[in-house]
C-alpha cells in the first residue's frame, strides 16, 4: 500500500502537478482546501503535508500537527525566499521555494524518505 500525502491547497496549477510528482516519488496524493484542513486531518496518519500556502490563509502549521496529535513532516510550498517573515511558517520541516518547480519537490520528497530510513 502506497503511503499517503496530503497537499493543502486549491491552487490547480499545482494539484495536478503535484499529483503526478507525489504519485512517481511511490506516494498517493489526497487534497483538501486550507480551511477544510484541520477536520481533515483528524484521526489520519499521512507521511507528510505539503502545504501551498497562500498568504491570506489563517492556519499555522501547528494548528495541523494539532489536529494530527502526532508530529509528521510538513513541507511548505512558496513562491518566495519571504516566508521566514510570517510566523506562521516558522516550524515548518522543508521547504520549496519554487513552487512551480516540482523538480524541488522530487527531490524534497527523496530527502524527506532518506532522512526517515536513517
Amino acid at each position: 500500500m502506497k503511503k499517503e500525502i496530503i497537499l493543502i491547497s486549491t491552487n490547480s496549477a499545482i494539484i495536478d502537478p503535484a499529483n503526478e510528482c507525489v504519485g512517481a516519488s511511490g506516494y498517493t496524493l489526497s487534497t483538501i482546501a486550507p480551511e477544510k484542513a484541520c477536520n481533515y486531518l483528524k484521526g489520519r496518519s499521512p507521511s507528510a503535508i505539503v502545504w501551498d500556502r497562500d498568504p491570506s490563509c489563517v492556519q499555522t502549521i501547528e494548528s495541523f500537527r494539532s489536529a494530527l496529535g502526532s508530529y509528521i513532516p510538513i513541507i511548505l510550498l512558496t513562491e518566495n525566499g519571504h516566508y521566514k517573515i510570517d510566523f506562521k511558517t516558522w516550524a515548518e520541516d522543508f521547504v520549496v521555494v519554487q513552487k512551480g518547480n516540482l523538480r524541488e519537490l522530487s527531490l524534497t520528497l527523496k530527502q524527506m524518505h532518506s532522512s526517515s530510513q536513517g
